[in-house]
């Protein structure tokens, strides 16, 4: 009976302080009667919150707090509720109502965790991996100092209804302590297999401490986890055999067939940073985004757009882009000195890159020096990655010639390209809002397009037309890539205002203007803005190179 009355006091002052951090859900929870699954925190029920009908996951704890835990507990899910970051999950409250203990509340995450969703293997985990990179990032940056996950691995990342992976039970580890035990298990290894050294090795005289370099860790072996759609040493049974191979070192290499073809040396070698021995050694999260970012995903559309000087390819890319660059003082434009390569992330599953290149037929550049530059491009950036999906050339409807130099400037890029070459190829007429006879203009379309063009290309060649707008650029892309790659002009707006990746190969003795400098990047800044403080050339809105 007294162990009742204060198990009672307990919740109700838990209810009391959850009320004053604005997270009590009491009386606003329907619960389903059976549970879904176990998890490290306890039973997980699916649930409704009354109002509105919203899906969510109702964490039940295993045990009653004492009021010192409580009040951990709380400061901790005050701190997540504040959390806006689209790769960690929210939580939107707690409550007291079920089973005299407390739950947590969060969205329900239909795509169920990381390790459960790679099982099959035609789904690709490197697009998870550098959203988990994400959400471990803004946790460890956290403006109030850093939030440590301290039990990450692939149960503890879940899946939401895009795809999107979403990092969970994060910042409870303080808890572990009490009875009242929040994340990490020990049962049958449990979180100890994606556990740092330096934890293991505490073990046996005291209690591990969560730090931001153990989470590097954990992220390492979470890679790998996935990489390979097994547990970090599935083969080992025994407490006392995990903890003696974790204090050996990294774990070895997985094989390509493990992998299913996917870790590539650059992914590998992103692990080996993460799981060095000595924690002072490991990269941060901000260089683990920067450099899985840096590593392409399966399903890059990668579009080269090339073409001479003034033919309107830059003007393309800059309309698909949102960018408009800037004038330079003396209000020159400079036509493209080097590889600019755009990147806009339109889901996680879709991510465009436009390659606008140095013009041919520039009097102050060799064809061949334009062509190796971007053959040089080409075998550095993505040979071990991703195949070009297109080519887009480009050509001025008011010029009514295509010297043999344009087709075989064509025919060399394509011959560059090797096992990446292009799938499709267009040649886009550019300049037809400044054509003065239409007629006449189209008459030299048949030509261009019978007599001069078709013999030097693929048969799966085609013309398009370019009216110097956003909508007829969508078109053209929409028509090279197919439909299950289709762009639609709300994914393009949504893309042009993140902050795009751009980076631009310099072209080896280009001088676009001698007072550039290379400036530090502000991501905070417009993509346009960007570009432009990067170089003082621009295109306007006309249609220069």
């Amino acid at each position: 009976m007294e162990t009742n009355r204060q198990t009672s006091d307990i919740l109700s002052a838990i209810a009391e302080r959850a009320r004053r951090y604005t997270v009590n859900l009491d009386g606003q929870i329907e619960r389903d009667p059976s549970a879904s699954t176990r998890g490290g925190y306890g039973m997980i029920y699916r649930g409704t919150l009354l109002a509105g009908g919203r899906a969510v996951a109702v964490k039940t704890a295993r045990g009653i707090p004492d009021i010192e835990t409580a009040k951990r507990m709380l400061k901790e899910a005050h701190t997540w509720s504040k959390l806006e970051h689209s790769n960690v999950l929210n939580i939107l409250g707690i409550t007291t109502t079920f089973d005299h203990t407390v739950s947590l509340v969060s969205p329900w995450m239909d795509g169920g965790s990381a390790y459960r969703y790679v099982q099959k293997p035609d789904r690709d985990p490197r697009p998870l991996i550098k959203d988990i990179a994400l959400g471990l990032c803004y946790l460890h940056s956290h403006p109030d100092g850093p939030i440590i996950h301290g039990d990450l691995k692939g149960d503890n990342v879940l899946i939401a209804s895009d795809g999107r992976a979403v990092l969970t039970d994060f910042g409870l580890s303080v808890l572990e302590n009490s009875s009242f035990s929040m994340t990490v298990s020990r049962e049958a290894g449990g979180s100890l297999r994606w556990m740092a050294p330096e934890m293991v090795d505490a073990l046996s005289s005291q209690d591990p401490c969560f730090t931001v370099e153990g989470d590097i860790w954990a992220f390492g072996m979470t890679t790998l986890e996935l990489f390979t759609r097994k547990h970090p040493y599935f083969n080992l049974t025994s407490l006392n055999s995990i903890q003696s191979r974790i204090l050996k070192g990294p774990p070895e290499q997985p094989s390509s067939e493990d992998t299913s073809y996917r870790m590539t040396d650059e992914w590998w070698g992103v692990c080996l940073r993460c799981l060095k021995m000595a924690p002072s050694s490991r990269i941060g999260a901000v260089d683990v985004v920067k450099e899985t970012r840096e590593l392409p995903p399966r399903n890059d559309i990668v579009i080269v757009v090339i073409g001479p000087t003034g033919s309107g390819k830059s003007n393309f890319v800059n309309k698909l882009t949102g960018c408009e660059w800037e004038l330079g003082a003396d209000k020159t434009i400079f036509p493209t000195q080097g590889i600019r390569e755009f990147v806009l992330d339109v889901s996680r599953d879709k991510r465009y890159v436009f390659v606008d290149t140095p013009g041919f037929d520039n009097v102050s550049q060799p064809d061949q020096d334009v062509l190796r530059a971007v053959g040089d491009w080409l075998r550095n950036k993505y040979l071990q990655h991703v195949k070009i999906t297109g080519v887009i050339y480009t050509h001025r409807i008011i010029d009514r010639h295509m010297s043999d130099s344009v087709r075989e400037n064509l025919t060399e890029f394509c011959r560059l390209c090797g096992e990446m070459a292009p799938q499709q190829v267009r040649l886009v007429t550019t300049w037809w809002d400044k054509a003065d006879n239409v007629e006449i203009t189209s008459s030299w379309v048949s030509q261009l397009e019978g007599n001069l063009w078709k013999p030097s290309t693929a048969a799966n060649a085609r013309h398009e037309r370019y009216y110097n707008t956003q909508k007829s650029a969508l078109d053209i892309i929409n028509g090279l890539v197919g439909q299950d790659a289709l762009l639609t002009p709300e994914e393009l707006e949504r893309a042009q205002k993140q902050p795009n990746e751009i980076s631009v190969a310099d072209f080896p003795n280009s001088h676009p203007h001698k007072n550039t400098k290379t400036p530090r990047i502000n991501t905070k800044m417009s993509l346009g803005r960007r570009i432009g403080s990067w170089f003082r050339i621009g295109v306007g809105s006309g249609n220069g190179d």
